[in-house]
C-alpha cells in the first residue's frame, strides 16, 4: 500500500495500481530521440505487473503502533520479501524475461534495505537468503530467455538492461507524481539506447498536475495517466477492523496528470 497524507486523511493506493500506471508510462516510451522497449511485450508485461505479489497484502494491510496505515517502505523484512518473490514468480510464469527484470528489480531494493540493518539482526540473514535465491533464479531465467527468442546473451543482456532501467525509471516517474507532494527531481540513468546509452531525464512539475520532462522520452508529446485509490477521511485509527471498514466504504478517487515535453 501506498500512503499519502491527503485533505483530512490518508490517500491510499494499492501497490499493484501504481504498477499499472509505471506500465502505461513505460508503453509510451520511445521516440526520434529514445528506444522503444524490445521485446516489448516481455518488458512491458514486467513493468505493469512488478507489483502483483503485493495484492494480497494490500488486502488486508495493516497499522503501525500510532494506529497510521503501514506503507510499503515500514513493511517488515519478512513481509517485503513474501510480497517480491510473488511478483517474481507470477511475472517469470508468463515471461521469463518480464521475471527476470522484477527480480533484478527486487534484488536492487533490497540491497539497499540490507544496508541499513544492523549485523547481528535476524533481519540481514533473511535478506541475504533472499539476495542469494534471487541471484540464482537469475542464472536460471537468462538461459530461457536465450532459448525463447533464439538470440545470444549478448542481445538479451541488452535488453534485459534497458528494461531494467526503464522499469527503474517508470517506476519512479509514477511515485513521483502521486506518492507525495511533487518536485524537481532527476532521473539519472533512463534508458535511451537499447545499445546501453542513457539520460539523464529531468522532472519538472508545471501547473496543475502537469509534469514537464527534459529530455522528453515518450510518444506522443504529451501523455495523461491516472491512479485509481481510496481516500479515508480519518489520521489514524484504534484497530485493524475499524481501518479495513473504513477502507471498505472508502471514497474512490482517480487522480490525473499530464507529462509533457519542453517545446
Amino acid at each position: 500500500m501506498i500512503c499519502r497524507p491527503w485533505k483530512e486523511g490518508w490517500f491510499l493506493v494499492e501497490q499493484h495500481k501504481h504498477a499499472e500506471m509505471s506500465g502505461k508510462i513505460a508503453a509510451a516510451w520511445g521516440n526520434c530521440e529514445f528506444d522503444a522497449p524490445c521485446p516489448r511485450e516481455e518488458i512491458l508485461h514486467g513493468i505493469a505487473n512488478h507489483d502483483r505479489g503485493h495484492v494480497d497484502w494490500d488486502a488486508r494491510p495493516r497499522l503501525n503502533g500510532a494506529g497510521k496505515p503501514i506503507g510499503f517502505l515500514e513493511l517488515t523484512v519478512g513481509d517485503a520479501i513474501l510480497n517480491w518473490e510473488g511478483s517474481v514468480e507470477e511475472t517469470a510464469s508468463v515471461y521469463p524475461l518480464a521475471g527476470l527484470l522484477v527480480s533484478l528489480h527486487a534484488e536492487n531494493l533490497m540491497e539497499r534495505r540490507l544496508a541499513l540493518v544492523r549485523d547481528d539482526s535476524d533481519e540481514k540473514d533473511l535478506l541475504v537468503r533472499f539476495l542469494k535465491s534471487q541471484r540464482s533464479l537469475q542464472e536460471e531465467l537468462r538461459p530461457e530467455c536465450v532459448g525463447h527468442w533464439q538470440e545470444s546473451y549478448p542481445a538479451i543482456d541488452r535488453s534485459v538492461e534497458f528494461g531494467f532501467k526503464l522499469l527503474q525509471t517508470c517506476d519512479w516517474l509514477s511515485l513521483l507524481l502521486f506518492a507525495g507532494p511533487m518536485s524537481n527531481t532527476t532521473l539519472p540513468t533512463a534508458p535511451r539506447k537499447l545499445a546501453g546509452e542513457t539520460a539523464s531525464v529531468v522532472f519538472t512539475p508545471a501547473e496543475s498536475s502537469s509534469v514537464r520532462l527534459d529530455p522528453y522520452p515518450l510518444e506522443p508529446s504529451s501523455l495523461s495517466v491516472s491512479i485509481e485509490g481510496r481516500y479515508v477521511p480519518s489520521t489514524h485509527f484504534e484497530s485493524e477492523k475499524e481501518y479495513h471498514l473504513a477502507l471498505a466504504n472508502a471514497e474512490k478517487v482517480a487522480l490525473m496528470f499530464t507529462l509533457q515535453s519542453t517545446d
